[in-house]
């Protein structure tokens, strides 16, 4: 299994979006940052879009007025807890395009496009981790989209993973399970790419770390635009890290220059049998990325690790069928049936009312 040739020149419309992808805590976000910095490029903060469009069963178009709503609540909501205008966009947005119908595409590169016009950029993109496993579905609706897909070595992943949704507690069935995830995530890419080659760049986050000029430039060549210093001095533009985006003490590192104090942590946070177990759970797609497993030393497995070890090989099984994603699409699928039957009258409930008119959106503008 080997890993796509980054492009390292080619020539882009200034129409082609960019999707920043990748596993989550893999560096998504410092990668964004940057990107993000440059004068003709802006990038949303998540917007989880493509989830969203899957859920509500409109990945291709909008067929009822209420899945369109529910679409652009859904993302605003997202948005929100940023302090970006990307919030403001899609109110304006929606104001103007109350109960569309119709493509997809359109809809997004109508947003896409104001969002660069807010920014007075040329460029538009998106920054979602979890769009790495709804690549197919980007480029039928933009063939000429450019991904930028960010890699970190998996074991450092799941370090930051536990100490981001389990309290640091270093748990065993936790962290294999964890490591299932990322497996599919990478499993995913190097088998199904969707986009060529040249489409396709691929970021190491200890590169970027430790040169991120170079690696900069690279990106850069990539997308067409010529490198700015600006792009190093990212931080800067958000010197309020608790104000600017939520949950910032998990973010740290992005109120300064880029350091790579965070390489390599897992020799120390996990023990030698919890790394044993996660590559051999993940050893090849490792491998396949550029990641060298631990030296081999002999680790036996208690039964209650093997047990983890197996319900993590069956969460993968699940995730790979497809059953997964089938239950999020009818959970989805039953909410816009239930606006369609029982519409604004929902909103009696605050949890479920939705902004669906122009004025509604107006507010919230």
């Amino acid at each position: 299994m080997n890993a796509p040739v980054n492009a390292t020149e080619a020539t882009f419309s200034a129409d082609s979006p960019v999707f920043i992808v990748g596993m989550s805590r893999a560096g998504t976000t410092l990668l964004s940052r940057m990107v993000d910095a440059h004068s003709d490029i802006a990038i949303f903060p998540e917007t989880w879009m493509y989830v969203v469009l899957d859920r509500l069963g409109c990945l291709e178009e909008f067929r009822s007025p209420w899945q369109s709503a529910l679409f652009f609540n859904e993302v605003w909501e997202n948005l929100t807890r940023y302090r970006d205008p990307a919030a403001r966009v899609v109110a304006r947005e929606a104001a103007r395009g109350a109960g569309y119908l119709g493509p997809s595409a359109r809809l997004l590169e109508q947003l896409g496009r104001a969002y660069a016009r807010e920014r007075n950029a040329k460029i538009w993109g998106e920054k979602t981790p979890g769009h790495a496993l709804w690549l197919p579905q980007i480029r039928a609706l933009f063939p000429q989209a450019r991904i930028l897909f960010m890699v970190r070595d998996p074991r450092d992943v799941l370090v930051s993973y536990d100490e981001r949704w389990d309290e640091g507690r270093r748990d065993t069935r936790y962290i294999v399970r964890t490591a299932s995830l990322l497996k599919y995530f990478l499993t995913h890419l190097l088998r199904r790419p969707a986009f060529p080659p040249e489409q396709v760049h691929w970021v190491r986050y200890e590169g970027l770390a430790a040169n991120p000029a170079a690696e900069l430039q690279r990106v850069c060549n990539f997308l067409g635009v010529d490198f700015q210093d600006s792009m190093l001095d990212f931080y800067r533009r958000h010197a309020n890290l608790e104000q600017d985006m939520p949950e910032a003490r998990y973010h740290t590192l992005l109120s300064r220059p880029v350091t790579g104090e965070k390489i390599g942590r897992y020799q120390d946070a996990l023990t030698q049998t919890q790394i044993a177990l996660v590559e051999s759970l993940l050893g090849e797609e490792m491998q396949a990325v550029g990641y060298s497993p631990s030296p081999s030393r002999a680790v036996s497995f208690t039964p209650t690790e093997r047990k983890a070890l197996a319900e993590a090989e069956e969460y993968y099984r699940q995730m790979v069928s497809g059953e997964i994603r089938r239950r999020f699409r009818r959970k989805g699928r039953l909410k816009v049936l239930t606006y369609q039957i029982f519409g604004r009258a929902l909103g009696i409930v605050p949890s479920w009312r939705v902004a669906v008119s122009e004025s509604d959106w107006q507010r919230r503008c």
